[in-house]
């Protein structure tokens, strides 16, 4: 069964350990964040003509984006990681209870808005260190 994007839960904190309510992240619409792993080629002269391969290491990288809240004590955690290079803890709860939280490092921070409209942000990060499941 599918479930509705607007229970999702996200929260960031400066510590690993479990979020709580105050940690939420406020203005936030759109997160997204994507896992990989390298591939390394195994191949070698006895193989033949097909390569051979194995998984290496994993990485992610994604993006938070929504309203910009400059007195927003989240979003101001957010900003003094990009500028400090400090480590955070993004949680995401898809279905409000169960995801994980992901070690991150904010590269970039853009912040933009057309006339007429509201002031948006978007704070991409980079993985540092392994996720944890939650709950």
């Amino acid at each position: 069964m599918s479930t509705a994007a607007h229970v999702r839960k996200l929260y960031v904190k400066s510590a690993s350990t479990a979020p709580s309510g105050g940690d939420e992240l406020d203005g936030a619409i759109d997160f997204s964040f994507t896992t990989n792993r390298d591939v390394l080629d195994t191949t070698n002269y006895k193989g033949g003509a097909d390569r051979t391969k194995m998984l290496g290491l994993k990485d992610g990288s994604g993006n938070i984006s929504g309203d910009w809240l400059p007195s927003d004590t989240i979003q101001d955690l957010l900003r003094s990681a990009h500028d400090d290079g400090s480590t955070v803890y993004v949680t995401d709860l898809p279905d409000g209870t169960n995801g994980f939280t992901f070690p991150v490092l904010v590269e970039s921070i853009e912040v933009g808005g057309a006339v007429g409209d509201k002031v948006s942000t978007t704070f991409n990060v980079t993985q540092n260190g392994a996720a944890i499941a939650r709950p």
